[in-house]
């Protein structure tokens, strides 16, 4: 039965074999509940921006040397309802929402005790609309990126810890499939929603070419890119392998590398101001 874009007859098969593989999993740390709904721009943007300032420090320090957890987004959510950029019902745009954290100073951090800075900077990023798929690639072989994605009601199906070969197939690009799925399930069913992409693999796939009267018919081969994502629902994410083509949209953001030393109680400029850590 394909359901859009969905074949579940592929369900559970092998993906073929991966010709290109980039991670930055390490560098990611824990998904970031969303406890309040329509906040996944909020949380997917605060999650992208701590993972990008470890990925910087921790690739001149080493290992678990970044000190740092982004805190939930509060005063994000609070700025962003009081500018019109956030509502409970709507959620926010990425672009708007990474606008105002670089106007807050960066995100938030938890209480940890020293040398944990309170905020972590965000100097720029670069949104881009339905990227291609070297596009897609470019942005991700430099971070962690926020994509936003079509959700369908199988989207929870899709859970990575389960097998590595589901692969979440939605609405894809299309405008009219996207309303179809609002009128088929309803719109508490289907939304746009915003999570952290990380990694990336090419495979090569095989379809078989059936002609009418044969049992068997060529294989074709063809490459696909699939997309691991974070999803920020519960405490282990999850983690889905998405097809590239669900990305709507894709963002990459860009941090300064945190000095001196952090993790060794040195002094960091945030803004002109230097905290003792």
């Amino acid at each position: 039965m394909t359901v859009f874009r969905c074949d579940f007859s592929k369900l559970g098969k092998p993906i073929g074999p991966v010709i290109r593989l980039n991670s930055w999993e390490a560098y990611m740390g824990f998904p970031m509940v969303q406890t309040i709904p329509n906040t996944c721009t909020l949380v997917a943007c605060s999650v992208c921006v701590e993972a990008m300032h470890r990925l910087k420090y921790e690739t001149w320090h080493g290992a678990g040397t970044f000190p740092c957890r982004a805190a939930a987004p509060r005063q994000l959510r609070r700025a962003c309802c009081r500018d019109g950029i956030w509502t409970p019902k709507d959620g926010a745009d990425v672009d708007a929402v990474l606008k105002k954290l670089q106007e807050l100073g960066g995100v938030r951090t938890t209480n940890a005790p020293g040398p944990a800075p309170f905020v972590l900077p965000l100097r720029s990023w670069q949104g881009h609309h339905e990227p291609t798929l070297e596009c897609v690639a470019r942005l991700l072989d430099r971070g962690p990126c926020i994509g936003s994605v079509w959700v369908c009601p199988w989207w929870w199906l899709f859970d990575s810890s389960f097998s590595d070969d589901l692969v979440y197939r939605g609405c894809g690009r299309s405008r009219g499939a996207r309303a179809a799925s609002v009128l088929l399930y309803g719109p508490d069913a289907v939304a746009y929603h915003a999570v952290v992409c990380y990694k990336y693999r090419r495979v090569c796939v095989k379809e078989e070419d059936m002609k009418e009267g044969e049992d068997r018919g060529e294989a074709e081969a063809k490459e696909e890119m699939h997309v691991l994502v974070m999803d920020n629902n519960t405490a282990t994410g999850p983690s889905l392998w998405i097809e590239y083509e669900e990305i709507l949209s894709l963002h990459s953001v860009d941090v300064e590398r945190m000095e001196p030393p952090i993790h060794l109680g040195g002094r960091q400029n945030l803004g002109g101001r230097q905290i003792m850590m």
